[in-house]
């Protein structure tokens, strides 16, 4: 999955050897499009550390969008649906992701309020599990003993 990065095939071959070994989901891209206008922290050393600051915290929110689309293909009621939507605002590509929001986003309350929420829906999404595993399961059949 390559979440809007624009190098996400050739990432190891331009020297992003440490992108490799996860997805950020496109949090990398969205730090240099958004937050620094695309300037970046090779041709611009001095840029290092807000960089990797705006990146953990984006890293974070991304992989909560990803948790919430994930939820989305759960069959879940209007309400939960409706939740969930909201959620994915407050995150959207409306919401321009500058240093200063990024700073002022209490992270820590809204992982908390994210989790919970998903929690209630665990039940449907073992609910659903269990009905796909059964659909695949293939049925045991009986044996029988062959009749002299």
């Amino acid at each position: 999955q390559s979440g809007g990065c624009g190098i996400h095939a050739t990432r190891k071959q331009s020297g992003f050897e440490g992108c490799t070994g996860y997805s950020c989901h496109g949090a990398g891209q969205r730090v240099v499009q958004e937050c620094f206008d695309g300037r970046d922290w090779r041709s611009e050393p001095n840029l290092l550390a807000r960089m990797m600051s705006a990146f953990q915290i984006t890293r974070a929110v991304h992989d909560l969008i990803f948790l919430l689309n994930e939820a989305q293909k759960l069959p879940i009621a209007p309400a939960e649906q409706d939740k969930l939507k909201g959620y994915l605002r407050m995150f959207s590509p409306d919401v321009r992701m500058t240093e200063v929001w990024l700073e002022n986003i209490d992270l820590t309350d809204i992982k908390t309020q994210i989790y919970r929420f998903l929690q209630t829906l665990a039940p449907v999404a073992r609910d659903l599990r269990l009905a796909n595993d059964n659909q695949l399961a293939v049925p045991r059949q009986r044996y029988q003993r062959p009749h002299p």
